[in-house]
């Protein structure tokens, strides 16, 4: 590549704008725990979790925050159990396309959703951290479902050992 004045100028406009800013803005370490939604203790709340964990709280309230910014609040209306599906599922002549989860000998796998209600402006997909005053606070992926985007969706699936018979 050629060098001419113009690249010049560019190449030390950068420099000199990076060399500006505190060395902090370059580092991972400025994430806080209130930024950090995937910080091991935010992450340790959702051990063990299945429907019923949030069955119990359907009708209440979760507070949505984004990068420690509040986002308002959530209503948990409906825990939602999702069967897997089996070849015996299927349509006669129907085939699976894509992929399925078929979970290793000794492995149980499990999905519910979560589907929150919000009145106000609508929330994109993104992962937040949600704070409920008994199950605390954690990082959960939200993708707006509907076509007015007030009902945002939560989904999970767990693998969990099989009780031995």
């Amino acid at each position: 590549m050629k060098s001419t004045r113009r690249l010049f100028l560019k190449e030390t406009g950068l420099v000199t704008v990076a060399a500006l800013l505190p060395v902090s803005a370059f580092s991972q370490e400025r994430l806080t725990a209130e930024t950090n939604a995937f910080d091991p203790e935010n992450l340790s709340r959702l051990d063990g979790i299945t429907a019923e964990t949030f069955d119990k709280w359907v009708g209440s309230t979760f507070r949505v925050s984004l990068d420690g910014q509040s986002m308002g609040s959530l209503l948990l209306s409906k825990v939602e159990t999702v069967e897997p599906q089996t070849d015996a599922s299927l349509p006669p002549g129907a085939e699976w396309i894509g992929r399925r989860i078929t979970p290793a000998a000794g492995v149980e796998l499990t999905s519910f959703l979560l589907i929150f209600k919000r009145t106000g402006s609508m929330l994109p997909q993104q992962t937040y951290m949600l704070d409920h005053k008994w199950l605390g606070r954690f990082p959960l992926l939200l993708v707006p479902a509907g076509t007015k985007g007030r009902t945002l969706v939560a989904s999970f699936s767990v693998l969990k050992q099989k009780a031995a018979a």
